[in-house]
C-alpha cells in the first residue's frame, strides 16, 4: 500500500439523473485510465475525455482523525437504517481528502463485487489489523454498530492521548527552540563584538568569558555542521532503529528506564492493551485471538516481547492471571481485578475498570510532568542568560574595580 502510486486525472462525462442528462468536470485520483473508467462505469457515468495530469502521488496511511471520521459516519448512517453501499456513496461525498476517496471508493468497488465489508476493508487495508478484526466478528454477530462504535472509541482514546502529549510538550518546546536561537544569535553576532573590543583593550579575561567566546568562534565557524549533525543523526538513528529490530529494542529498554517517561510510556502501553482486549472480546473474538491482537498493537518492543509469553501459557491451559503473573508486567491491583473479572464472569468490565485506572494514572504523570518542566526551563533559561551576561561583562567590571 506504501508503495502504490497515484494519478490525478481531469476528466468530462455526463450521467443521467431522473432523466436528466448532468455533464460532470472533476478531477479524481485513480491508479489508471482502466481504474478511473470502472469507477465512473459503477455510478453509471459516461466518460467523454480524460486527461492524466503529471502530479503522482504515493499512497500514505490515513490520519488516525481520518479513519475516526470515516467510522463515525458510517456508524452514523447505518443507525439511521441507510444500506451499506448507499453509506460508503454519502461518506465519499463528504470526504475532504483525495486519499480518503480513492480508499474508499476501493471499498465500495469490492463491496459491489460480492465482497462482505470485512474482506472489502481487509483488501484496502484502510484500517489496522485489529480494527477490522473487531468489525468482523460484529458482522458475523449481526452487531456491526456495536463493533464499529468500540472501534470509534478505540480511535478516540489514541487521538486524546496524542493531544494530551501535545498540549504538555507544546510550551517547553516553544521556549526551548526560541531560547536556543537567542543563544545561537547571540554566540554569531554579538558575543564577537565584545571579543573584539576585549582583545583592543588587551585586557585579561576570566576562564568563563574565554570559554564563552571559544564557543561563540565554535558556532561561527561550524554553523551549519552543529545544527544539521543533530538533525542527520536523529534521522539516521530512526532508519535504523525502524530496520534493525536490535537497535529498535535497546532503544525501547533505554526508553523505559527514564525517569517520568519510562512510567508514561509502560502505563499508556497497558492501559491501551486493556481497551483494546475489552473491545475484541465485546466483539465476540475468543480470549487467545484478542489477546493475540491486544499485545500486536503494542508499539513498544520492550513490552510487547514480555508479554507475548502469555499467549503460549494460555495454549498451554494455564489461567490468564497466571499467564500475566509471570510477565512481572502488571501490579498486585491489576491482577486482583483481572482474577476476580475471570471468575465472575465479568472480565470485560473490569477490564474496561483498569483501562480507566490506568488512564487517571497516566493523566497524574502527565500533569506531575508540565508541573515540573515549566519552573525547570525557567531556572535552566535565567541560568543560561545570566551566565551570558556574567561571562560578558565580568572583564569590564574588574577593569572598573582596578580604577
Amino acid at each position: 500500500m506504501l508503495t502504490t502510486k497515484l494519478y490525478l486525472f481531469g476528466w468530462e462525462g455526463s450521467q443521467v439523473n431522473h432523466d436528466q442528462t448532468i455533464k460532470l468536470r472533476e478531477t479524481t485520483m485513480a491508479t489508471s485510465r482502466l481504474e478511473l473508467k470502472t469507477f465512473c462505469s459503477q455510478n453509471s457515468i459516461t466518460i467523454t475525455k480524460i486527461r492524466k495530469t503529471r502530479k503522482v502521488f504515493y499512497l500514505s496511511p490515513l490520519h488516525l482523525k481520518a479513519k475516526l471520521a470515516i467510522v463515525e459516519q458510517l456508524l452514523q448512517l447505518l443507525t439511521t437504517g441507510f444500506p451499506l453501499l448507499e453509506s460508503f456513496s454519502l461518506i465519499r461525498c463528504q470526504t475532504q481528502t483525495m486519499f480518503a476517496t480513492y480508499l474508499i471508493n476501493k471499498v465500495k468497488h469490492h463491496i459491489l463485487h460480492g465482497n462482505s465489508l470485512t474482506v472489502s476493508l481487509r483488501l484496502v487495508a484502510i484500517f489496522e489489523p485489529l480494527c477490522i478484526n473487531i468489525i468482523d466478528a460484529g458482522e458475523q454477530s449481526g452487531q456491526l454498530e456495536m463493533a464499529l462504535s468500540q472501534v470509534a472509541t478505540l480511535y478516540k482514546k489514541q487521538l486524546d492521548y496524542a493531544h494530551k502529549l501535545k498540549k504538555m510538550l507544546f510550551y517547553p518546546a516553544t521556549v526551548t527552540v526560541f531560547t536556543l536561537l537567542l543563544f545561537i544569535i547571540t554566540c554569531v553576532y554579538v558575543i564577537p563584538q565584545f571579543s573584539s573590543m576585549y582583545q583592543q583593550m588587551n585586557a585579561t579575561l576570566p576562564w568563563i568569558t574565554q570559554a564563552l567566546i571559544c564557543l561563540s568562534t565554535a558556532f561561527t565557524k561550524h554553523l551549519s555542521m552543529i545544527i544539521f549533525l543533530p538533525i542527520s543523526a536523529f534521522l539516521l538513528i530512526k532508519q535504523f532503529a525502524k530496520r534493525s529490530r536490535l537497535l529498535s529494542a535497546r532503544l525501547t529498554i533505554i526508553s523505559l528506564s527514564l525517569p517520568l517517561i519510562g512510567p508514561l510510556i509502560k502505563i499508556n502501553t497497558l492501559s491501551h492493551m486493556f481497551l483494546t482486549l475489552s473491545s475484541t472480546l465485546e466483539a465476540g473474538i475468543p480470549l487467545i485471538k484478542a489477546l493475540t491482537l491486544s499485545i500486536n498493537t503494542c508499539q513498544n518492543l520492550s513490552i510487547k516481547n514480555q508479554l507475548l509469553p502469555i499467549i503460549d501459557s494460555l495454549s498451554q491451559g494455564l489461567p490468564l492471571v497466571d499467564a500475566m503473573t509471570k510477565t512481572n508486567c502488571f501490579d498486585q491491583t491489576a491482577l486482583h481485578l483481572i482474577r476476580l473479572g475471570d471468575l465472575s464472569g465479568q472480565l470485560t468490565e473490569m477490564l474496561n475498570h483498569l483501562t480507566q485506572s490506568y488512564e487517571n494514572k497516566m493523566n497524574n504523570i502527565l500533569n506531575r510532568m508540565q508541573t515540573l518542566i515549566e519552573p525547570l526551563i525557567m531556572v535552566l533559561l535565567g541560568g543560561l542568560v545570566g551566565g551570558v551576561v556574567l561571562a560578558m561583562y565580568l572583564p569590564i567590571i574588574q577593569l572598573m574595580n582596578h580604577f
